[in-house]
């Protein structure tokens, strides 16, 4: 079971808040492994933080990456969910914690194994 999300959403230049997209997992089961996928362009991708959330639990997927572009494609494995329930809604935020340069989450994916 896999979610998509491939619409563009710009990144507020230093704001606690972040941008914030979610995926709606209709199909219930217990979950065995899950991946987060995200796709972003930034000028300086070391100032973002990015969570994924579901249910009051967030889970950072990284923070301040050292990263040397400004495409910033990465896959994590979150184990923090084995053994939940997949239905739900599942929110990935994107902070940018420094000023002087914005960016944008292009694309996100979430597969879950049940």
């Amino acid at each position: 079971d896999a979610g998509v999300i491939e619409q563009s959403i710009s990144i507020p230049d230093n704001d606690p808040a972040g941008a914030s997209t979610d995926i709606n997992v209709e199909d219930g089961g217990t979950i065995s492994a899950a991946r987060v996928t995200v796709n972003i362009t930034h000028d300086f991708p070391g100032d973002l933080t990015i969570i994924l959330s579901r249910d009051g639990t967030d889970v950072v997927l990284v923070e301040q990456p050292d990263v040397a572009s400004t495409e910033f494609m990465q896959t994590f494995t979150v184990s923090d969910f084995n053994g939940e329930d997949a239905a739900g809604t599942w929110t990935v935020t994107v902070v940018d914690g420094a000023a002087r340069d914005e960016g944008t989450l292009n694309s996100w994916t979430l597969e879950l194994t049940r």
